[in-house]
């Protein structure tokens, strides 16, 4: 038969038989006393009993009645012991469920920690970093700010070179023009020279 106790006992094996259901097979609930003195839970007898079922007792064999059936209170007060038991090895479960959540949740308190202190190491190094980037970010901004004076100084520089050049091409067409009036005078004077000495003669 399929049993009607949906509770679950520690060592269930140390039981008892004379606290078990000759129907279910498990402990009683509820125990009911049938008129030949045979203990069933009541969930287990009832439904032969208005099916018109005999009683389940092969020594007894007699169709029953729920009038035949009477309360065992010995038998409950043992049951009542054993739920109690159960109820509380169930709340010391619980207690150790809620044990485990509390070292679990702790554990994650402390790794929590850990990641916070490591999130505030690399927020420090990525701020040292941050400054050495605003540094490095000056350096070159004062570099590129050379450059252009350089680069302006190169330009005048060129200038004045090709100012220089054009000053010394016209020099040099000056000197030219001066060598060829000098050639001229030269020539000039062998000319005169010559004219002299033939008057001499």
């Amino acid at each position: 038969m399929t049993s009607n106790n949906s509770y679950e006992y520690i060592d269930k094996a140390s039981i008892g038989e004379s606290l078990l259901c000759e129907l279910c097979h498990d402990p009683f609930i509820n125990p009911v006393v049938t008129q030949c003195g045979y203990t069933y839970c009541g969930a287990c007898i009832e439904p032969k009993i208005r099916s018109g079922s005999q009683c389940p007792s092969r020594s007894c064999n007699q169709l029953m009645t729920t009038a035949h059936l009477k309360s065992n209170t010995s038998m409950s007060l043992t049951i009542s012991i054993l739920d109690n038991l159960k109820q509380k090895t169930q709340l010391e479960q619980q207690t150790t469920q809620l044990d485990q959540q509390k070292t679990k949740l702790e554990q994650q308190k402390t790794e929590l920690g850990q990641q916070k202190i490591q999130l505030g190491q690399q927020k420090t190094k990525l701020e040292q970093q941050t400054t050495v980037l605003g540094q490095q970010k000056t350096e070159i901004e004062l570099q590129k700010i050379k450059f252009e004076q350089q680069k302006a100084q190169l330009q005048w520089h060129e200038i004045k070179i090709d100012v220089i050049q054009s000053e010394n091409q016209t020099q040099r067409n000056e000197a030219a023009s001066i060598r060829k009036q000098i050639t001229i005078l030269q020539k000039e004077i062998s000319k005169l020279k010559s004219a002299a000495l033939w008057l001499c003669k």
